[in-house]
């Protein structure tokens, strides 16, 4: 059974690693091996907002690969006791990102997930991601665009991806413009991947409420009319069809 799964585990220390089988080799081992080194130099710690956070990032090259390191701390009291019993936040996106990429939504490859626990009480975990070249977060994309038909064009790639992840049975809470990339060339195909996906969640059926729920996030910051023509968009690409007006005023009263 675990040989069907694309990871595979290992322990150094007091952490437990799950690697990609597509990237598990003896100098990856050996770095993982060795935790307490891996947010360090030549590792660049990545600046964000000032606002506090529980996980850390850092960008480091390995042998000509160049990957991001995102450390996850003890959250809260809830949090911490919650964990005992389920997978950490690292190893759920981890996970994750699987699922998603063999339902069509592409995800940058992930590469490992470490836990480290005393007993069974989480203390901290690491998620590993291979950095994707040559792509920008959509929300850089959409500033950048000169011309409203380029606009349109990412709008719409964006409405068929969600409507593809929310039809595989999948809800995102955090499905703002800086959680997606855009990689290769924008126009007038862009290929966008999911990113940061602690806030993505398996679901068994996405409804129009939970669309709603995902979408007003996104929608908020959009003029009415381009909050219109984007759930249209999402509506008439979901399997099952929306209606785009119910599902306007539904993400209207979320916002």
């Amino acid at each position: 059974m675990a040989l069907s799964r694309p990871w595979a585990e290992f322990r150094a220390g007091s952490v437990t690693w799950w690697i990609n089988r597509d990237f598990d080799e003896p100098d990856l081992r050996s770095r993982l091996g060795a935790a307490d080194k891996l947010m360090t130099a030549p590792a660049q710690r990545i600046t964000r907002d000032a606002a506090p956070r529980n996980t850390e990032v850092a960008r480091a090259e390995w042998n000509g690969t160049a990957v991001y390191i995102k450390r996850y701390r003890r959250k809260n009291l809830v949090q911490t006791v919650k964990d005992i019993f389920r997978p950490s936040r690292a190893r759920r996106a981890f996970e994750c990102a699987f699922a998603l990429n063999g339902h069509g939504v592409a995800t940058p490859p992930p590469i490992a997930v470490g836990e480290a626990r005393i007993g069974r009480q989480l203390k901290e975990s690491f998620l590993i991601t291979k950095e994707v070249p040559y792509s920008k977060t959509f929300f850089e994309y959409r500033a950048l665009a000169k011309h409203k038909a380029e606009i349109r064009i990412l709008m719409r790639a964006l409405a068929r991806t969600l409507a593809k992840l929310h039809d595989a049975g999948f809800s995102h809470s955090d499905a703002n413009f800086s959680n997606w990339l855009v990689t290769g060339p924008a126009f007038p195909q862009p290929n966008l991947l999911a990113i940061d996906l602690d806030g993505v969640q398996r679901k068994r059926f996405v409804s129009a409420k939970g669309a709603a729920k995902d979408l007003h996030r996104l929608v908020r910051y959009m003029s009415p009319y381009e909050r219109v023509w984007f759930v249209a968009q999402y509506s008439r690409a979901r399997e099952q069809r929306l209606c785009a007006r119910e599902l306007n005023r539904l993400c209207q009263d979320w916002i």
